[in-house]
């Protein structure tokens, strides 16, 4: 075998198999240190590539699985859904790319048909988010060469939050 990937995808070791038959269901796992629990993740979706949600503990413990899952199944199915960095009372502003990286996961979401790995730190699923269809429906898409009167957008920029 010339790769970890196709290691994990022929593997037979219990350990490695153990999420194998699980169907739609929450799994917890304690004990297990990220490297092994991302190989336990990654045979499993190697095997039967489906969407998989893995909630890590914190977001240092979340770039962990990014690094570990990236490495086994790959970049191209690995997606990262930060946390904002920040408590429901802080008035500050979110650190410098964190707001991009959430809406480009929407986007990803949105538009890719292949299933994928998503990593989230606990504290990224317990945020608010509008609905599906929400970030698609309030967007204002421009391109290139297009002419606009600046106080044609200041209403649409008000009503946005700008």
């Amino acid at each position: 075998m010339d790769s970890l990937s196709e290691f994990l995808t022929f593997a037979n070791s219990p350990s490695l198999t153990l999420f194998q038959k699980v169907q739609g269901e929450a799994i917890h796992v304690n004990g297990a240190s990220v490297p092994l629990a991302s190989m336990m993740v990654a045979a499993r979706f190697l095997k039967n590539p489906s969407h998989i949600l893995v909630v890590a503990k914190d977001y240092r413990s979340a770039e962990s699985w990014v690094e570990n899952l990236e490495s086994m199944v790959g970049e191209a199915f690995v997606r990262f859904f930060p946390s904002i960095g920040l408590k429901p009372y802080e008035k500050k502003v979110p650190f410098e790319g964190v707001l991009e990286e959430r809406l480009k996961f929407f986007r990803d979401l949105e538009k890719n048909e292949s299933p994928f790995v998503t990593v989230c730190p606990l504290d990224s699923l317990m945020m608010r988010l509008p609905e599906p269809g929400f970030v698609a429906r309030e967007s204002r898409n421009l391109k290139v060469g297009d002419v606009l009167e600046p106080s044609s957008l200041r209403p649409w920029f008000l009503a946005h939050g700008f």
